[in-house]
């Protein structure tokens, strides 16, 4: 496998994800992602690209769920700015205040647009708290991030399951791996600039965005508008239909707004990595027992049809 059978099987088939693991895997650096990944340099035909690639069919087994609950943060700061509970957020800044990871490779973004961001600092996550929409090749700073030491990742499914793959592979250094739930995700120029900028929702002006109950809210400091997923389906990239994964299977925690209460977030909890995690957070979170996980399954089994 090579770098053409990764374009021949995913790339020319609108299959990319975008998650930026095929740019982090080459050892001689020939990929590089822009609008797609493209061949920069010389392919060597080692088939990392293609092994790490979340869109191809390389085995990888799910992680089963081990324990759930609701919870949110206990930390104002987050929780103003995050859609359902700031327990991403709450996590990751707990994880360096005790030296747990040395960075956080997680989605920030520039007037609403999803950027790949290396976090070292509490205070860096803290100001990236919150909900981006739009892809991001957010694994492409994987190698970055590890020269700082160990790395924590959070992001989308398709860019967990990227993450594990290169984990499984020996690239980065990666020690925790947190996913949202995630069922589709948008183009960000048909989103923001188009399909918001036409109902007078200025991205400059826009304070928090969030998915809840089948429609996007969008708040501005003047006026709150829920708009229903069906009016903005024309933004969903084509790649989201081939995904499989609503509740981050491959991740270490689940984390996303279903099946909890307003204000609270869903856990789901899914190896011994993603339990030493919330035993360091369980004193910055303000935990809840869930009765089931109706949605989740629901969701799930949905997104793989």
């Amino acid at each position: 496998m090579n770098y053409q059978d990764l374009r021949e099987e995913v790339i020319d088939k609108s299959k990319c994800f975008f998650c930026g693991a095929c740019q982090s895997s080459c050892p001689v650096e020939a990929i590089e992602i822009k609008k797609e990944p493209r061949l920069v340099g010389n392919c060597i035909d080692c088939g990392n690209c293609h092994y790490v690639c979340p869109a191809t069919k390389t085995e990888l087994d799910p992680k089963e769920i081990q324990n759930y609950f609701s919870a949110k943060s206990k930390d104002s700061s987050l929780l103003k700015s995050s859609q359902n509970g700031g327990v991403a957020s709450t996590i990751l800044k707990k994880l360096l205040e005790r030296n747990e990871i040395d960075a956080a490779l997680a989605v920030g973004e520039k007037n609403w647009k999803p950027t790949s961001e290396i976090m070292t600092k509490k205070e860096e996550v803290i100001k990236s708290a919150g909900t981006k929409y739009g892809v991001v090749p957010l694994l492409k700073k994987v190698k970055e991030a590890s020269q700082h030491g160990k790395t924590a990742i959070a992001g989308t499914p398709c860019h967990i399951k990227g993450a594990r793959l290169l984990k499984q592979k020996g690239i980065g250094n990666i020690k925790y791996l947190i996913s949202v739930f995630c069922m589709e995700n948008f183009d960000y120029n048909c989103l923001i600039n188009k399909e918001l900028n036409k109902r007078g929702l200025n991205k400059d002006k826009i304070e928090k965005m969030g998915i809840d109950s089948g429609k996007l809210n969008v708040e501005i400091s003047d006026k709150k508008e829920n708009i229903d997923l069906s009016e903005i389906e024309n933004c969903v990239r084509e790649a989201c239909k081939y995904c499989e994964d609503f509740a981050g299977e491959y991740s270490d925690i689940s984390i996303g707004s279903v099946d909890s209460e307003e204000g609270y977030s869903t856990i789901l909890v899914r190896t011994e990595e993603g339990e030493k995690v919330i035993e360091l957070a369980k004193n910055d979170l303000e935990k809840k027992e869930l009765d089931d996980l109706k949605l989740v399954k629901k969701l799930s089994k949905i997104k793989k049809k």
